[in-house]
């Protein structure tokens, strides 16, 4: 046979198999919820149409995202129900009816981790206690309340249960300020009291707790420390409250091993007994019933000196736990339990117990729950035999059962709520159709007798203004000429004589690092040239930008997007259907950069950089020596094995053998002219270290200047050159838009598609085709996310 503690194992495992679906399910839900509400709150949107309201107002979606919301907090409540790692049994009660001490005959546990008390209610956290076989003493943990939650699930109830207005938002308004008075509809006993206890407890004594509120987890280790985090009934002689610490906890963990340890992963949950507070008392059974038990036991001590029956608390109790379970079936979950105190006197016991039995019989008359047991809640003996193990007999063996008419009856009402969902969509999806097709003459009216005229008279009178003024310089570009001039006068450009010194110690000869310091020094006034491309490309989006205002202005293109210059223009291309190809590639050809513009600046220049080639000077060094007595025939070149390796590093590639005879010969063979002037000398001249130096330096500066000079004389010839550009850009462009065969066509084409945006008419009447296509989008997604296979379970 079975053990009880591996049945709860086997029910447990299959439980956390079901939360999985349940997880999986809970997001299409929420994406589902999430489309409607769009769809929802664009309804409104539309409602001051009337045409339009009057076909939406069949669409109830309002009603459908209630009921999506009860769904979820159902599915979300029953996910952390199944997920919990043990079956919990919920023991509910009235102040004074034994509730506590029936935990304690089951647990073992007494007074200082379950407090009992005879002064009203004792327990004031939500207390869960948790069986752990082999577990040696007690262990807990306390979880606090941060601010946020301390607010919205204490304060707040307060607060709108009394009518006090808004929340306060932060822990110091509620300490600091002035606490609201009690409204005066709310000024019965009842209110009354619930406002003190608030005041008087919670605000007053707010910094005797305040520190707590962290919602950090706190491990107990000595179980004097269980009391003081459980219990409001720590009083002095004078019945004032000696802590408040339980007004900040959540809820305690307390883990033991039970009385009767066969009884494997079974938990108990002690909720706060009803009574004083019973706004924080019903919010917290509620909350517990959904998501922290799988099982209840109501406990009830029949009085025989008040001879009274079941009461209204009875029923009411029993209510609240049903409705807080919805369809769970809490008549085959739940026990009462009747409270058959011992007192020493047969007689009066054997009455008590006579009582007893009468409450079991009148109980079906009032309450309905799946089985009755009397017993003494004090005899830990009694109570195992009469209520623990019924119990755990009752719950394994029924709990798959009861919890499949849970799944079905879930699992049915999402089936129902998906169907319903259908059935609005499918109104919703046609809801719109057709409404406000008209047909518009008006377009072309406003096409022929306004926007093509002034489009093209727009454009024409941009293109004079260009025309005009295409021969004559650009101040602007001149501007920037004569600075990129100047910064290739600079001393910068040329490298200083220590500079030198050390190139030429790392070459190991002067001519080399004359020959690298003019490539370097071309490079350098290269870069410098090289802004005014930028300055080009900036001038010519100015051009751009005022051709883009007409087009904004005189066709209303800037209803299309709100890019500038180039961008402007490629976000149009983007736009226009390619069967729309001549005015599509105008618009392209004026958006895309004709090459670049630093290209053209340098092709405007580049014969005379190209004079800072090393091929086409001669180092001075060389020009100053003089040969003593030489054979002055000019030698055959013979490649340098040294110098060969040099220019390899130089160019960073590597040269062949006849590729370095070549070099040779270029360099050497000019030289001959020099020998012939050489031979009236019998003795070599040479420049010492620090002149050759000044010689390389003053030979780089006149070669830098010269060459500057020359594109600076170059330049201020093409200081017309970017009005030229701009011309031609803008005749091309309005040649393609305006004069091309069929363009304007095209143009009759592009702006009646994008006549909503374009056309002033279109404007003045209500967007319906917008609104339709917006409105079938939204229940598009909806009908999507609506599919059966993602909101059901299995």
């Amino acid at each position: 046979m079975v053990k009880i503690p591996q049945k709860i194992e086997a029910i447990i495992n299959k439980r956390q198999t079901r939360a999985v679906e349940i997880a999986n399910l809970i997001p299409n839900w929420e994406s589902l919820k999430s489309t409607l509400e769009e769809l929802e709150s664009y309804r409104l949107e539309l409602s001051n149409d009337s045409e339009i309201a009057g076909r939406l107002k069949e669409i109830n979606l309002a009603s459908i995202l209630t009921q999506i919301n009860c769904e979820i907090e159902v599915l979300k409540n029953l996910k952390t129900r199944l997920s919990r790692p043990t079956l919990n049994i919920g023991v509910v009660g009235g102040m004074g009816q034994g509730k506590s001490r029936l935990l304690q005959s089951l647990t073992g546990l007494d007074d200082a981790v379950i407090p009992s008390g005879k002064k009203g209610v004792c327990t004031s956290a939500l207390s869960k206690i948790f069986h752990e076989s082999n577990l040696e003493g007690v262990k807990g943990e306390v979880e606090f309340y941060n601010w946020p939650s301390f607010r919205d699930e204490v304060i707040d109830l307060y607060y709108k249960h009394l009518d006090l207005g808004a929340k306060p938002d932060k822990p110091d308004i509620f300490k600091t300020k002035a606490f609201p008075g009690l409204p005066e509809n709310k000024k019965d006993e009842n209110y009354r009291y619930l406002y003190g206890r608030l005041r008087r407890e919670y605000y007053n004594n707010f910094g005797s707790y305040s520190s707590l509120l962290d919602g950090s987890i706190r491990q107990l280790t000595q179980l004097e420390e269980i009391r003081k985090y459980v219990t409001q009934d720590n009083r002095d002689n004078n019945e004032n409250r000696l802590s408040y610490n339980d007004l900040a906890v959540k809820d305690v963990r307390v883990f033991c091993q039970f009385v009767y340890q066969d009884v494997g992963k079974i938990g108990l949950v002690d909720l706060p007994g009803l009574g004083d507070d019973s706004i924080l008392d019903v919010e917290r059974l509620i909350k517990a019933l959904k998501q922290d038990v799988d099982f209840v036991l109501f406990v009830r001590k029949p009085d025989i000196t008040a001879y009274r029956g079941w009461e209204e608390s009875d029923r009411k109790m029993f209510q609240t736990a049903r409705e807080a379970l919805g369809d769970f079936p809490l008549s085959k979950c739940s026990f009462m339990v009747l409270n058959k105190i011992k007192t020493g006197n047969y007689e009066q016991e054997r009455q008590i117990l006579e009582f007893c039995n009468y409450f079991k019989r009148d109980l079906k008359e009032h309450l309905e729950v799946a089985n009755c047991a009397i017993a003494d809640c004090t005899d830990a003996s009694e109570v195992r035999t009469e209520i623990l193990i019924p119990v755990l007999n009752h719950l394994t063996n029924q709990i798959d059962l009861f919890y499949e008419e849970y799944w079905r009856s879930c699992k049915n009402r999402l089936v129902k709520l998906q169907r319903e969902i259908g059935n609005q969509l499918e109104k919703a999806h046609n809801a719109l159709e057709g409404i406000g097709q008209k047909k518009d003459l008006g377009f072309d009216l406003w096409f022929d007798n306004e926007l093509w005229p002034k489009l093209t008279n727009g454009l024409q009178r941009k293109l004079r203004e260009l025309r005009e003024k295409r021969n004559t310089k650009d101040t602007e570009f001149e501007a920037e000429v004569k600075a990129a001039v100047a910064n290739c006068r600079s001393d910068a450009v040329i490298p200083s004589i220590d500079e030198i010194e050390m190139r030429s110690g790392e070459a190991d000869s002067y001519k080399i690092a004359y020959y690298i310091y003019i490539k370097e020094i071309r490079e350098k006034l290269s870069n410098y040239f090289k802004s005014l491309g930028r300055a080009l490309q900036k001038l010519l989006e100015g051009v751009q930008s005022s051709v883009a205002e007409v087009l904004v202005k005189e066709a209303n293109l800037g209803e299309l997007t709100d890019k500038q210059e180039a961008d402007f223009f490629q976000e149009i291309v983007k736009q226009l259907p390619d069967e729309l190809d001549k005015l599509k590639q105008g618009f392209r050809d004026i958006q895309k950069l004709r090459g670049s513009y630093e290209d053209i600046i340098i092709n405007w220049i580049r014969l005379h950089l190209e004079e800072l080639a090393p091929d086409e000077n001669l180092d001075p060094i060389s020009q100053h020596q003089i040969p003593q007595s030489l054979d002055l025939t000019p030698p055959k070149p013979e490649p340098n094995p040294r110098l060969r390796s040099q220019i390899e590093q130089i160019m960073g590639t590597p040269i062949s053998q006849a590729q370095m005879q070549e070099i040779v010969k270029l360099v050497v063979e000019p030289q001959s002219s020099f020998y012939d002037d050489m031979n009236t000398s019998g003795n070599m001249v040479l420049l010492p270290n620090n002149s050759r130096s000044e010689a390389i330096r003053s030979a780089l500066d006149s070669l830098r200047h010269k060459v500057v000079a020359k594109c600076e004389n170059t330049l201020s010839t093409q200081l017309s050159g970017p009005n030229e550009l701009a011309h031609t850009m803008v005749r091309e462009f309005v040649d393609r838009v305006l004069s091309a065969q069929g363009v304007q066509t095209q143009w009759r084409i592009f702006l009646r598609k994008e006549q909503d945006k374009v056309w002033p008419g279109f404007k003045q009447q209500k967007d319906y085709a917008t609104v339709q296509q917006r409105w079938q989008q939204l229940a598009n997604l909806a009908v999507d996310a609506n599919k059966p296979d993602a909101l059901r379970l299995l």
